[in-house]
């Protein structure tokens, strides 16, 4: 059996030899087989092709049996599709299955190869029916009986046409007597164009319905394109074993069971060009992956894979089967038939699939914005990439459109594993418009949109970088879609701001420094830092609040320097988690005082929160100042090392104390400087990602992000 993926046309080359099987046309076509259902696996009929339509008995011609979901009346066994009815008691229960949803088609041969059953009361049918049945009823969608067989009737096959034209009756049809329909399998089949539909039993035709006159009453059987409604076009499939009813008549009394057995159903075109079929996303070195190209007649195949795939059989077929390499990568397929030559390319791309604890998606350190988009609209962004960090500015004047910037993930991404997204951020928000939400989305474009969503509240805008975490475990679902995202292939995110009801107009910026993957079992164990941290001079203390963002602290330490890129010194180390308030009263009147406050926890220091000094003393631009010029880090990216040289204007290097951590907040590396204005790291080991270098002592206290 074969499943449709999504698909990449192909150009038509050469010359060919017009098929008059189907309908004519001006293009150079080829016959081909477009999809089938060979049910060469046991089991419940495939769910990408079918589904059981339940419904009870009396619901369709006055029908004595229910249709159920049941493998009793519906399944797959030994290569065939068995449909029974069975009877308990007096009643019947049956099997219906259809194609609605899944796979329909607009023109070509619709061929069955089944063997019937026997028993008079029995009416198997093979048929299709138009896909605007539930926007415009029946017999305005159309119906096409390829086959139908009455018991009472024995050994004689009707194909016949629904049409308003008609009223719904059974008008426009025709017969063929055959023997061994019980016994032996045979071809049914209907040939459908644009201008009629023959019907054939075993490649003989038997009935033609082709109408003088074509409209929708007459002909409900057209290409929407054809006709100004905006209805019809494809028709999908359905088999069923129905009892008694209008057509069946009485049932045998002794009559408890009806079989019918379908050996294939497949669907040829005129095609005048190929698409390969086959899944676009895979994982890295997976096996047995089935890439298919149409079936046509007498057709030589040629197949081309990347390096590092490698064929396994079907090389000189239309099927082939590859074991996938570790990098994305181009399958084409070469097509030689008597009437044409067709070609294809199809690209395969291969799923990331994270190691270790976390996994950077990006880390802003190789000006690759471009991965980075907004949709048109009223509102704008802009996107610099600089000092390893993107700076998005917004101009926002409708919120109510939901403004937001996509990120294409730089290939598409298992998280499943990964659940936990966490997003690097900081802003200032001096127009008190930043407002900010993530969603994932997938390959197929379905979002995480079902709340709880990813808001990054509370909204920490002190103009630090802070770290905004979400973990989608049981979060997948979406709100415009019936399927969840699908966790094994996420594509991107879309990064609301300033949106919906909670935005207003405005202008502003945000600013990223990395965003990551984390498995949750191995999320950051320090707390999370402290932020707004506020002081108010009243006299001869200092009043000092701040926000605590982080529930598994177990103390606050608070630091004060008097001058801003001063030595800052220990002033409580001691201040219980859940505080947020502290008075300072040992000031010297008439000095500016600027403090610093971190949480701890037994695993460790959180970062600082953001400097604050006396409001009254405080100059509206020195958050925004930077006091890094004075440290370089360089090369930034590192591969095994990495040096950090302090300018001369940093000032004695006899206290400066230097540390590494990791992403998670650990501490990997810790130093004591000498008297020397460079001091090289040896990062061996370490595994790649981003990294701080947090630098103590009496001129400064900085962070520096490090690239690996």
């Amino acid at each position: 059996m074969n499943r449709l993926f999504t698909q990449i046309k192909l150009a038509l080359t050469g010359c060919s030899l017009l098929i008059s099987g189907f309908y004519s046309s001006s293009a150079q076509t080829c016959e081909a087989l477009v999809w089938s259902d060979e049910f060469n696996s046991n089991g419940v009929p495939n769910p990408d092709n079918w589904s059981p339509e339940i419904l009870p008995a009396g619901k369709f011609n006055d029908e004595k049996q229910s249709y159920t979901s049941s493998s009793e009346n519906s399944r797959v066994e030994n290569g065939n599709l068995v449909i029974e009815a069975h009877k308990t008691g007096s009643a019947w229960t049956s099997g219906r299955l259809i194609s609605r949803g899944k796979k329909s088609f607009l023109y070509g041969r619709i061929e069955f190869k089944a063997k019937l059953p026997s028993g008079i009361g029995t009416w198997p049918a093979l048929w299709m029916l138009g896909e605007s049945e539930s926007v415009i009823g029946w017999p305005a969608c159309g119906e096409i009986d390829v086959m139908e067989h009455v018991g009472w009737d024995a050994g004689k096959i009707h194909g016949s046409l629904h049409t308003p034209s008609s009223n719904g009756a059974t008008v426009n049809t025709g017969t063929q007597i055959i023997s061994n329909h019980d016994t032996e399998f045979h071809i049914y089949a209907a040939d459908w164009d644009k201008d009629k539909i023959v019907f054939s039993v075993d490649g003989i035709s038997y009935y033609t319905y082709n109408p003088g006159t074509r409209n929708p009453d007459t002909w409900p059987f057209y290409d929407k394109a054809d006709y100004s409604q905006a209805f019809n076009d494809k028709f999908y499939i359905i088999m069923n074993v129905a009892m008694g009813g209008t057509f069946g008549r009485d049932i045998d009394p002794s009559l408890d069971l009806a079989r019918m057995e379908v050996d294939y159903v497949r669907v040829y075109q005129n095609i005048d060009e190929i698409e390969i079929e086959g899944e676009k996303l895979v994982q890295s070195n997976q096996s047995n992956l089935k890439y298919r190209a149409p079936l046509v007649e007498g057709a030589t195949y040629k197949w081309a894979l990347p390096a590092g795939a490698e064929a396994v059989s079907g090389e000189d077929t239309n099927e082939i089967v590859v074991n996938w390499g570790s990098s994305d990568g181009q399958i084409s397929v070469e097509v030689a038939a008597s009437c044409t030559t067709f070609t294809d390319t199809f690209d395969v791309s291969t799923l990331v699939s994270p190691e270790g604890d976390f996994f950077f998606l990006d880390d802003f350190n190789d000006n690759n914005f471009q991965r980075w988009e907004a949709p048109e609209s009223p509102n704008t962004f802009s996107y610099t990439e600089r000092n390893n960090e993107l700076r998005i500015d917004y101009d926002v004047t409708t919120p109510s459109t939901l403004p937001f910037a996509t990120f294409n993930f730089p290939g598409v991404t298992d998280m499943t594993a990964y659940s936990q997204l966490n997003i690097r951020l900081k802003t200032f928000n001096e127009s008190g418009s930043v407002v900010v939400r993530a969603d994932l989305f997938d390959a197929e474009g379905i979002s995480t949109t079902t709340s709880p969503v990813f808001r990054f509240e509370p909204l920490i805008d002190d103009g630090e970088y802070f770290t905004y975490s979400f973990d989608f475990n049981n979060n997948w679902g979406s709100s415009n879609s019936i399927e969840d995202v699908n966790a094994e292939k996420i594509a991107g995110l879309e990064l609301f701001i300033n949106y919906g009801a909670f935005g207003i107009v405005g202008k502003d910026s945000v600013w990223l420094e990395s965003i990551a993957v984390i498995k949750p079992s191995a999320g950051p164990s320090v707390p999370k830092r402290p932020s707004h941290l506020l002081g108010i001079l009243k006299g001869s203390s200092v009043e000092l609040t701040w926000q605590d963002n982080s529930n598994d602290e177990t103390g606050f330490t608070l630091y004060r320097s008097t001058e801003k890129t001063g030595d800052y010194q220990l002033v409580k180390g001691d201040i219980a988690a859940g505080i947020t308030d502290y008075i300072d009263n040992s000031i010297t009147s008439g000095t500016d005082y600027f403090y610093k406050i971190l949480s701890i926890n037994s695993f460790g220091e959180s970062e600082f929160s953001n400097i604050s000094i006396p409001v009254e003393r405080v100059v509206a631009s020195l958050l925004k100042e930077l006091i890094t010029e004075n440290v370089s880090v360089y090369p930034n990216p590192a591969k095994s090392k990495v040096t950090i040289h302090f300018n001369h204007s940093f000032g004695s290097l006899a206290s400066i104390k230097l540390e590494l951590y990791n992403y998670l907040g650990q501490s990997i590396i810790s130093k004591d400087v000498i008297e020397n204005r460079e001091l090289t790291l040896d990062l061996t080991g370490l595994h790649s990602g981003i990294y701080f270098i947090k630098i103590f002592n009496k001129d400064q206290i900085i962070t520096k992000k490090l690239i690996k």
